[in-house]
């Protein structure tokens, strides 16, 4: 049976039987045949024969799910690896189509990264952890120590874990993931501590109301050191029971209530964790700081009104040393009344007595009383005697007021002098000396000499560091007493032969210069005498402030060569020698008698002291002294130098220059 072919379909067969003949024979190969690959890693294909269009599991190009790849024949491996691991990679010929040829790609689970892990220390116990990084996958597994622990999957950066382990030590952190291509990340360190520990120091504290204290604290096995503080379990305290702020310092209430009291400090880390410390509160000292009214009436029934601080329930009022009626009471003011008996020296005494816990007398305080005139007002009394004496006291205030000022000071100068007896001086400890001044400032009746000479010792200073016996300090402060109201030169003369200045300035067996044998004076005492005792080392104006030159600049009151020449000058001079005893160079020390010239080791040249003033050569030792006092003398940086230090040491710290002048 014949069966008719239309012309076209002739052509088609005849086309597609000369394109079979034509693929007979040829071939085409990709390679590489096959590769493994994690996340967006790339490899390169290629074909036996070009051109050819590229193919992902049979879609061109690929797409993001299994990997892309370009017409170059670079494959690109899709950032997370599909269900399928297995790709195909297909290269057809472009004028063959039907000419093809496969590679394989198998997709790796992605290499994972830990980047963080929060936190990265912990206490024993249940804890939560988050570990950040990257190439994370649902089926990544998070081992501890190289245990897998539950762990749940956040994103591809993110795993989180909670767990509870008791049992401290330094591990680490590790994300696993499984085939194909199975990788371990990278160890981070982990550590687990030990429970979180709070230390309160001290844990047990007595203290005064009207004090604060200061608690320490550590918190330990944390890197969070912070705490929350309590007093009785109220958070910061309250006023009922003491305030606590967020340094640890207490504050006690205004008056006790509960007593004792708790306080705590509680980890911010680990509530659970604190230390408590017990405060045993005790009422404050008391104070007064003022009284009134300023004058009382014998016989009479007198209301006082103390102000000040520290005054405790149940506080009682001394009026005159007898207990008074305590009308009313605060912290801060107690009104009392009670009768003012007649009292010698016409003043009366008002004191407050605080209770227990902590019983303690307040500062006294006198109120004058009784009738009469007064020269001055107590107030102005006890001020010029803060000034003149060691302090006032009631019989001194009365006998101010009664006196008046000049008459004081007339009866002050011609009172007996406070003694310094010999057998002070048995000891070479200064303690019995130290005793004699307390004893003599609150018992002696020349307190302006004592006071004066007790001025004059800052200035014309020896220490007890150098000069620290009974036997050396005695006749040094007797010296002082001794010319407390006399001329300065005359003490800074008795000064300068002091056996006790001359110990501790070096100036006792203080020899001429001798070359041959290296020997220098000693410039010790010649330094001071002009840099502390008298000129000071700038030139001064008369209300003792620095001159300066046409630039500005102070003005130099003299030179290292004049402290030189007043050193030569001062050579030569040696201890008193001991009753019995020969005198020689250099004699042992005696300090119950001046100092005494030795005048082979003085030195007789020629000297240049202040203002350009030469001592001429051939001078004994005693001669180059009394030049060398009166050198000083007619300097006139002395007066304001001298008086400024006066100032400072009996009436006020800063004096003005109108006051110095």
């Amino acid at each position: 049976m014949r069966i008719a072919v239309s012309t076209r379909t002739a052509a088609m067969l005849a086309a597609a039987t000369l394109f079979v003949r034509a693929l007979a024979g040829q071939t085409l190969t990709v390679s590489p045949s096959s590769v493994d690959l994690r996340p967006g890693q790339t490899k390169d294909f290629n074909a036996s024969r070009n051109p050819v269009k590229w193919y992902v599991n049979g879609v061109e190009g690929g797409n993001a799910a299994m990997g892309t790849i370009n017409s170059s024949g670079l494959y690109t491996a899709p950032a997370l690896p599909p269900a399928n691991p297995k790709v195909q990679i297909t290269a057809k010929t472009t004028a063959a189509p039907l000419l093809s040829a496969n590679g394989q790609v198998t997709l790796l689970n992605p290499q994972p990264k830990i980047t963080s892990v929060t936190p990265n220390a912990v206490n024993v116990g249940a804890f939560s952890i988050a570990v950040k990084g990257t190439g994370f996958l649902r089926s990544s597994k998070l081992k501890l120590g190289g245990v897998v622990i539950p762990s749940v999957f956040i994103s591809n950066t993110e795993l989180q874990a909670r767990l509870s382990d008791n049992n401290p030590r330094q591990t680490s952190i590790v994300v696993a993931n499984p085939d194909p291509g199975g990788a371990e990340s990278n160890q981070v360190t982990f550590r687990i501590l030990e429970p979180v520990k709070v230390d309160l120091s001290p844990n047990t504290y007595t203290m005064r109301l009207g004090l604060q204290k200061k608690f320490g604290v550590s918190v330990s096995n944390t890197s969070n050191r912070a705490v929350t503080w309590y007093v009785n379990n109220a958070k910061g305290g309250s006023a009922s029971v003491g305030t606590i702020d967020e340094t640890g310092l207490y504050t006690p209430p205004a008056s006790i209530g509960a007593n004792p009291v708790t306080v705590k400090a509680v980890s911010v880390q680990d509530p659970t964790k604190s230390d408590s410390a017990v405060v045993n509160l005790l009422n404050a000292v008391p104070a007064i700081t003022t009284a009134a009214p300023a004058s009382l009436v014998y016989g009479a029934a007198a209301s006082v009104t103390l102000a000040g601080t520290g005054f405790a329930r149940g506080a009682v009022v001394l009026l005159g040393g007898r207990p008074a009626t305590v009308v009313s009471l605060t912290p801060t003011q107690i009104v009392a009344r009670g009768a003012v008996e007649p009292t010698v020296g016409g003043l009366t005494t008002v004191q407050v007595q605080n209770p227990d816990p902590g019983a303690a007398n307040s500062n006294a305080i006198a109120i004058p009383a009784g009738p009469g005139q007064s020269v001055m007002t107590a107030p102005a009394a006890a001020r010029f005697l803060q000034r003149a004496s060691w302090g006032a006291t009631p019989d001194s205030l009365v006998r101010l007021r009664q006196l008046g000022i000049e008459r004081w000071l007339i009866e002050q100068y011609n009172a007996p002098q406070s003694q310094y007896p010999e057998a002070l001086m048995a000891t070479s400890s200064a303690n019995p000396a130290r005793q004699q001044f307390y004893f003599n400032a609150m018992n002696g009746q020349d307190q302006l000499r004592q006071r004066v000479a007790f001025a004059l010792s800052q200035i014309l200073v020896v220490s007890g560091v150098k000069t620290g016996s009974s036997q050396q300090l005695v006749p040094y402060m007797r010296l002082l007493h001794q010319h407390a109201f006399g001329n300065y030169f005359d003490l800074l003369k008795a000064v300068t032969l002091s056996p006790t200045m001359g110990r501790f300035l070096d100036m006792v067996n203080n020899a001429k210069a001798n070359p041959a044998r290296g020997i220098e004076p000693n410039e010790n005492y010649g330094r001071e005498l002009l840099q502390l005792f008298t000129v000071g080392l700038d030139e001064l104006n008369i209300d003792g402030t620095p001159r300066r030159d046409a630039f500005g600049n102070t003005i130099p009151a003299y030179s290292e060569d004049t402290v030189k020449d007043f050193a030569a000058a001062l050579t030569g001079w040696t201890f008193a020698p001991r009753p019995g005893e020969a005198p020689r160079a250099t004699n042992p020390s005696y300090y119950l008698e001046p100092m005494v010239a030795w005048e082979p080791n003085h030195d007789t040249g020629q000297k240049t002291l202040l203002m350009g003033q030469v001592v001429p050569p051939g001078r004994t030792a005693a001669e180059d002294l009394d030049y060398v006092i009166q050198n000083i003398a007619q300097h006139p940086n002395v007066a304001p130098f001298v008086s400024t230090r006066l100032i400072q040491r009996l009436v006020m710290g800063n004096p003005s220059p109108a006051y110095v002048g």
